[in-house]
């Protein structure tokens, strides 16, 4: 393909007049809206990809998808234009031209997919854009076949590639501020945003087609192997058609998988919700031990953050006073050798977080499969600190009453054997004043202080086999004795 300009001393005026069918150059705009269409809506696809192959799969559909469309507003505006000769076009070329408008389609969807741009980023991507729509309408326009010859003024050939770079970066730039609305208006917001690029699009093919002037004679444009007109008007009402089909089964389908996402999405948020609103933390762990996700209270207590912890292994994030991360001397008890493990674990052990105060937790670990596949697993942490201090104060209260016991017991041990002694000493002279003789009142006195005294006695003594029990010292005596009395 060789562009030719205007040289000096062409004579312009006999250039040959040219004209539009309106009725197709209003088709060829609507077609470039519809694959525009089409192309925003599987980028939104793309920026929701879950891996990096679905990525690029809705690329290349779409690249495809929208460089063919791309490719049909040009012939179609091709079909609208029209020239006192006949015009053919070469079958091989007219192919190659679809692949600049791939490729241009690739790199506005690469864009387009990203939840937003810088100024430099947004004018890259405007001008490869530009540039491959730009090589693609003047590939298809090499693809011409016509007995005249084909020459290009430069000023409007530059001013071109200009409106091209200028309107695709605005069509990016429109989008963008377009993506920022609210999502209740999002069909509105897609139908703008598609208008004005298919506007850009043809913008850029009509501006090249006014820097071409046509002159009388054979040039380089001489009949050969061509599609004939029926044959070639066919193809693109095909192509133009196959557009419009697709236009409308990604709005189809486009709806449905953003019912199926929102679905996903709420699910999502609502597990979300539950594992933050947990007082245990969760970390989940893909088969290979690596964390995959992490609730608040998780990060609190391992004192890290999702970026530190995400995406590495939870080993290389855990400190225990039995080992430190990933130290393979740890022994295999503990929360070591529960990541270790192959199987279901829980216990209890004490985390050293990286303000280096520690946290003691009981953790488990569960496995998680499905359909005998391993996915994964799940470690949850409780924080135990105020059940193990509430058991400290408890074991220190039980400790201080046993000793107040036994300080009461041995008290009670040593007063009952202090007051004895001389109570047995007032019994035995109370049992000699008996012996003596004594009136009637002076006996009666006598005996009441002897009763009053053994029944005193009787109770110390018990006080004191008490106090025996008590501090554990009971010594039992072997005695005969009569069942029946």
């Amino acid at each position: 393909m060789m562009i030719r300009f205007l040289e000096s001393g062409i004579d312009v005026s006999q250039a040959l007049e040219t004209a539009y069918d309106p009725v197709l150059v209003a088709a060829s705009v609507l077609v470039a809206s519809l694959a525009a269409y089409a192309a925003l809506l599987i980028a939104e696809r793309m920026g929701s990809a879950a891996d990096a192959a679905t990525r690029r799969a809705w690329q290349a559909a779409g690249a495809i998808a929208m460089g063919t469309g791309i490719w049909a507003m040009h012939f179609v505006g091709m079909l609208a234009f029209s020239l006192p000769v006949p015009i053919q076009y070469d079958p091989k070329i007219t192919a190659i031209s679809m692949v600049p408008g791939v490729v241009a389609s690739a790199t506005a969807l690469h864009f387009m997919s990203r939840p937003s741009v810088g100024i430099g980023r947004l004018n890259l991507g405007g001008l490869l854009m530009g540039g491959g729509i730009g090589a693609m309408h003047y590939t298809g326009m090499a693809a011409m076949r016509m007995d005249v010859a084909m020459r290009f003024e430069p000023l409007a050939f530059v001013l071109s590639i200009v409106v091209a770079h200028g309107l695709a970066t605005l069509s990016l730039f429109v989008k963008f501020m377009l993506a920022r609305r609210p999502s209740a208006h999002r069909l509105r917001l897609h139908v703008l945003s598609a208008a004005v690029m298919g506007c850009a699009v043809a913008g850029m093919h009509y501006t090249g087609m006014a820097a071409s002037v046509y002159l009388p004679g054979s040039g380089s444009h001489r009949p050969g192997a061509a599609l004939d007109p029926l044959v070639f008007s066919s193809l693109v009402i095909g192509v133009t058609a196959l557009i419009l089909a697709l236009a409308v089964a990604a709005t189809f389908m486009d709806r449905r998988l953003r019912r199926v996402s929102e679905a996903l999405r709420s699910s999502e948020d609502r597990a979300m919700l539950l594992l933050e609103s947990a007082g245990d933390g969760i970390v989940g762990l893909d088969p290979v031990g690596r964390a995959t996700f992490a609730n608040s209270a998780a990060l609190a207590m391992l004192g890290a953050s999702a970026d530190t912890l995400i995406g590495r292994p939870l080993r290389d994030v855990l400190r225990t006073p039995s080992g430190a991360p990933g130290d393979e001397s740890a022994p295999p008890g503990g929360l070591m050798g529960m990541l270790d493990s192959r199987i279901e674990r829980r216990g209890e052990d004490v985390l050293e977080r990286g303000d280096g105060s520690r946290l003691p937790v009981q953790y488990t670990k569960r496995k998680i499969t499905h359909e005998g596949r391993d996915l994964g697993s799940v470690v949850t942490f409780r924080d135990v600190s105020e059940q193990k201090a509430a058991e400290d104060a408890l074991r220190r209260a039980k400790s201080e009453a046993e000793v107040a016991m036994r300080a009461k017991s041995e008290f009670l041990a040593t007063m009952s054997h202090e007051i004895r002694t001389p109570l047995n000493g007032a019994l035995g002279m109370a049992e000699l004043l008996l012996a003596t003789e004594l009136d009637e009142r002076q006996r009666h006195f006598a005996e009441t202080v002897h009763r009053s005294g053994q029944s005193l006695l009787l109770l110390i003594n018990d006080i004191l086999d008490l106090s025996r029990l008590e501090a554990g010292r009971v010594e039992l005596e072997q005695v005969e004795f009569d069942p029946r009395t």
